[in-house]
């Protein structure tokens, strides 16, 4: 089991904790996901799982529907202040659009007690394996919580999910939508 490669820094500002993905590329250009639009969501994993550890098929669970990558762990303070309106989000919207779950707790068991205490029903990428720090590689994320939008063909929308949603709950999806 590889563990993502987050390693946290202090701003010279005063005792901000930015977690932060280590020896990734700075981005510019075109992204990966940019390049790989054409593949539609068969970059995620097949088989991903649910809050009790049963497995969720990509196609059944995001078929058609605008997906938010989100990149997140139990233990991080602006992720529980998120989470919840999140979850909120996603139950008023399941019809056409849907998270995935990226977690960078410390083993599966955290992974499945967050998403069990905040009412988590959209699904996750398994623990185990490579695909966590792949998605997490792929979309440059650097800090969590990150919110990362991708359109039903696959296409990147937006890394700023977090953003859109804190500043127009109301509006986002169909910000999203538009692409």
């Amino acid at each position: 089991m590889k563990r993502p490669n987050i390693s946290i820094m202090r701003t010279f500002s005063g005792g901000l904790a930015i977690l932060a993905l280590a020896g990734l590329p700075i981005l510019s250009g075109s992204s990966a996901a940019e390049e790989k639009a054409g593949e539609g969501l068969a970059f995620l994993p097949q088989n991903l799982v649910d809050a009790e550890g049963k497995n969720v098929r990509r196609e059944k669970a995001l078929q058609g529907k605008t997906v938010g990558l989100y990149f997140s762990a139990k233990w991080c303070a602006p992720c529980k202040a998120f989470t919840p309106g999140l979850v909120k989000f996603r139950d008023a919207n399941s019809k056409e659009f849907e998270i995935v779950f990226v977690s960078f707790d410390k083993d599966d068991k955290e992974l499945k007690d967050y998403m069990k205490s905040y009412g988590m029903k959209f699904p996750a990428v398994n623990f185990e394996g490579e695909a966590r720090q792949e998605l997490a590689d792929r979309y440059g994320v650097r800090s969590i919580p990150t919110l990362v939008i991708i359109g039903a063909d696959g296409k990147e929308i937006t890394r700023d999910g977090r953003g859109d949603l804190t500043a127009d709950a109301g509006g986002a999806l169909a910000k999203w939508k538009k692409g």
